[in-house]
């Protein structure tokens, strides 16, 4: 593939021919946007500067060029394009990506206001592609970000990339009580993290079904035990609402408790309308289920034994 058509407008699309596509034996591939500059020749070897270049321009870039305007077949340039065009091996793609995540945070640091919005993004999208180019140093760089940035969204993608990466092992508990608090995330942020645990625990594929099956219990109960925590002191509705929806499947008895009536209670009198249905109708549910039928979990949210 040696030649490369590109059409300005500030946004370059570069198309192969099919012929030379069928001549070099490969697949046919749609068009790639790429923007702001021409690619770096693929036949010759692309520096780690050229490299992180390459990346801040075309995968972080936002851009959306109007429909009218896209090729048929048009695709955004993306992650794996990158490194298929040059054949970057993974661990070296890992280093590059960790530099850039240091030098757009070094960058942060000494900008205000909205000049923090693009070097946060740049930041946010390394760390998300960074799960899949590991090195020795990522989890540690992920653990870093998590602690010790300033900045809240770069926070929360660092503990969403840290126990993606991390709970195939377990013991990821303790990380998390240390970072996913109100005074270090907001509350939003909180939210995305339990997102990111229901998707690991939520389905039959999740980590507890695979810890139960590795009979890793002791992992498998202390996680439940962080979820059940912190729905005790969450403050925001919307984190309440998706740890109940994650305990409710997970957490043998937890649907029929009397301290899930409890946790909900808290909200079915909610000032917005919206907010006070949703859990009046979970509420209306419990209310259903007979006394002699309720669970008592007092010891699994270490709580008082329930009034009898």
């Amino acid at each position: 593939m040696k030649k490369a058509l590109f059409v300005t407008l500030n946004v370059i699309a570069v198309c192969v021919t099919a012929q030379e596509q069928q001549a070099e034996g490969e697949a046919k591939t749609p068009w790639v946007m790429t923007f702001g500059g021409v690619m770096p020749a693929r036949d010759k070897p692309i520096e780690d500067e050229a490299l992180k270049v390459v990346f801040l321009r075309e995968v972080c870039n936002r851009h959306e060029p109007p429909l009218n305007q896209r090729p048929s077949g048009w695709r955004r340039f993306t992650m794996q394009d990158l490194v298929g065009w040059y054949n970057v091996p993974s661990e070296r793609m890992a280093r590059v990506l960790e530099e850039i995540v240091r030098e757009r945070l070094s960058y942060m640091e000494k900008v205000e206001g909205d000049a923090k919005i693009t070097p946060r993004h740049q930041t946010s999208v390394a760390l998300r592609h960074l799960k899949d180019f590991q090195s020795p140093n990522t989890l540690e760089l992920f653990k870093e970000c998590a602690v010790v940035s300033k900045d809240d969204r770069v926070r929360c993608v660092a503990v969403q990339a840290y126990i993606e990466v991390a709970n195939r092992d377990g013991g990821i508990v303790d990380f998390l009580r240390e970072v996913v608090t109100e005074g270090h995330l907001s509350g939003m942020s909180r939210y995305e993290v339990y997102q990111s645990l229901g998707g690991i625990v939520g389905y039959k594929e999740g980590l507890l079904a695979e810890l139960k099956a590795k009979n890793k219990n002791d992992d498998v109960e202390t996680l439940l035990n962080f979820m059940s925590d912190r729905i005790l002191v969450e403050q925001e509705w919307f984190g309440v609402y998706q740890l109940d929806s994650v305990l409710c499947i997970n957490l043998d008895g937890y649907v029929r408790s009397i301290q899930r009536e409890q946790i909900i209670q808290k909200f079915v009198n909610y000032e917005d309308p919206e907010i006070r249905n949703r859990f009046g109708k979970i509420k209306a549910e419990i209310d259903k289920i007979p006394a002699d039928q309720r669970t008592d979990l007092s010891q699994r949210f270490k709580l008082p034994p329930a009034p009898q």
